[in-house]
């Protein structure tokens, strides 16, 4: 096969440069923390560690002057031609162009640099050092040597909270596992990310290090073994779901809600913001036919459905599942050929990320993207019998494209820290006529008019300067892209503050039937009823607002329960002034 006019040049001009230009682009997939650097751990732990892979990128071109593990040029245009059937499919939204490409860039970068004379020394190394500095500040959170990010749970390592740290751990165990017979050093490492494991209390982590340890280990037991390792694993399902089976139910329940969203379009699915925009409205309609449901309990204003798959399911329908499945079973028949050990713990490592997948929402944190991008290109890296050289063609055209997407990226992330000062400014209580300018300005770009965050920030600024018509414009512009418990009830206000009345009571039954536990448009939609004549309706939603058992008691619901308990105690007392004068 023919690989072009060779490109003699040294290989770290193109491996060192490309990759760090990616890995900026990469840090950036979550441009809305870009702000935060100093205060998120995790992004610098994905700049670390990248920097590594740079770096052995680095010492290998200066060692030799020829790569041989390169994809080749199908391969390549399969990617690309990909890319745009994906990006066409989100409308190629910037943010989503940026993250699309960074992540192929990075995988043709790493299988660039993941070849068999580094595979169990380098690369290994670096992902289990990285899971044991994870390990080690997850335990010392718990041991009360550091604060936790957040005071809901005491050990959550760098991420928002402990799964992410189970799921970062759940997929670098394999890694472990590959070294375990070389020394008891070795041994050791697994036997630290093991109880790092368990004391994160995920059970999604812990169920995915079960998986990743049967699959690693099924080709060297019996089938006896192996039929006595999935009764084991099955048996831990059971055991995990009756560990805390309150939450497990509320993930049942919102797998279930969100499997109703694909009744309209089931090939093609309802487009990429289909769940942010239905998924509220569908529970809302569930709550309404199921007015005294155990799972009012149980609702919660839903970011996330927890599940991967149904999400992709009901942005692009079955022919999504069908090509995800059509990945999977060639990323396995690649792995099939050349079965070393780093293959079949990288094997072991993305079924991990799918078991992960199926009960939470490892694709939300940029880390685990590092570690499943990297397992993936280890699988696709072709030996060096196989290899394609670097060509002049491959060389420029994956540096122009890492050099677009650092551009975009860099115009993205400037973007979004005007989002964030401006709001920073607003929430210390600035009024000024150059906050307003400056909102009005950011508005006046289209990227600002598609970004569901700045358009519901941007409602709540203008309500607070009491531009009730202007706020009503925004939140009625941002319900293409999100629709949510506080969406609503901010939406209810801005009718109310309009005159609108009759709308305003719709908004705060939708509200209510979104999340039934809450008191809050319960106690608006009683002062509405009153303030419309509708006494008998405004006691009946006082009865049936009473008959909630509160979910969170704190001093807000307190308050609504104390001022509807007020409200019947008061019309009971008319009521028998009335009928005994």
């Amino acid at each position: 096969m023919k690989t072009g006019k060779q490109y003699s040049i040294n290989p770290s001009s193109l491996f060192g440069i490309g990759l760090m230009i990616i890995i900026l682009s990469f840090i950036l997939l979550d441009a809305g923390k870009w702000h935060y650097l100093r205060a998120d751990p995790n992004l610098f732990f994905s700049l670390v560690f990248s920097c590594f892979v740079s770096i052995i990128a680095i010492i290998r071109s200066l060692r030799e002057w020829t790569v041989a593990a390169w994809i080749d040029g199908k391969s390549f245009c399969f990617l690309f031609g990909a890319s745009i059937l994906y990006l066409w499919l989100w409308n190629f939204r910037p943010e989503i162009i940026r993250e699309t490409y960074a992540c192929m860039l990075l995988f043709i970068l790493c299988t660039s640099v993941s070849n068999e004379s580094l595979d169990t020394k380098h690369l290994t190394q670096a992902i289990l050092g990285s899971s044991i500095l994870f390990s080690l500040y997850g335990l010392a959170q718990r041991c009360g040597f550091f604060a936790s990010p957040t005071a809901y749970f005491p050990m959550t390592g760098s991420f928002d909270n402990p799964a992410g740290l189970g799921m970062f751990l759940a997929i670098s165990f394999p890694y472990a596992l590959s070294q375990y017979q070389y020394g008891w050093t070795n041994r050791l490492i697994v036997f630290l990310i093991g109880l790092t494991l368990l004391l994160t209390e995920s059970r999604t982590s812990i169920l995915a290090a079960a998986v990743a340890a049967t699959i690693y280990f099924s080709h060297k037991l019996s089938s006896r073994w192996q039929r006595a390792l999935l009764l084991s694993i099955g048996l831990l399902f059971v055991g995990l779901y009756f560990y805390k089976p309150l939450s497990a139910n509320g993930r049942l329940f919102i797998s279930y809600i969100t499997a109703r969203l694909v009744h309209g379009h089931f090939l093609t699915g309802n487009g990429p913001f289909s769940f942010e925009t239905e998924y509220m409205m569908e529970q809302a309609r569930y709550f309404v036919v199921h007015p005294t449901s155990s799972y009012i309990q149980l609702a919660d204003n839903i970011t996330q459905p927890f599940n991967e798959y149904l999400h992709l399911f009901i942005r692009f329908g079955f022919m999504g599942l069908v090509l995800l499945s059509a990945i999977a079973w060639m990323t396995y028949q690649k792995m099939r050929t050349c079965a070393t050990r780093l293959k079949q713990a990288a094997w072991a490592s993305l079924c991990a990320g799918a078991v992960c997948a199926c009960f939470s929402y490892p694709c939300h944190y940029p880390a685990i993207w590092v570690l499943l991008i990297l397992s993936l290109s280890n699988i696709y890296t072709p030996t060096v019998s196989q290899g394609h050289a670097a060509t002049r063609y491959k060389a420029f055209s994956v540096l122009a494209i890492a050099f677009c997407v650092l551009s975009l990226s860099i115009i993205q992330a400037r973007y979004e820290q005007q989002r964030i000062s401006l709001e920073e400014r607003a929430a210390n209580g600035e009024d000024s006529a150059s906050l307003q300018d400056s909102y009005n300005l950011l508005y006046d770009r289209s990227y600002f008019r598609i970004h569901p965050a700045f358009l519901y920030n941007y409602a709540i600024y203008l309500f607070e300067r009491e531009q009730y018509a202007e706020c009503l414009s925004i939140l009625e512009q941002s319900e293409a892209y999100k629709i949510d418990y506080n969406s609503q009830i901010l939406k209810a206000y801005t009718l109310q503050h309009l005159g609108k009345i009759k709308l305003a009571i719709e908004a705060f039954q939708l509200a209510s039937h979104m999340l039934p536990g809450r008191l809050q448009p319960h106690y608006e939609l009683i002062n509405l009823y009153e303030l419309t004549g509708q006494h008998r309706l405004a006691v009946l939603c006082a009865q049936n607002a009473l008959k909630l058992p509160l979910k969170v008691k704190n001093a807000r619901t307190l308050y609504f329960q104390k001022e509807i308990q007020k409200f019947l105690i008061h019309s009971q007392t008319t009521k028998h002034k009335h009928t005994n004068p």
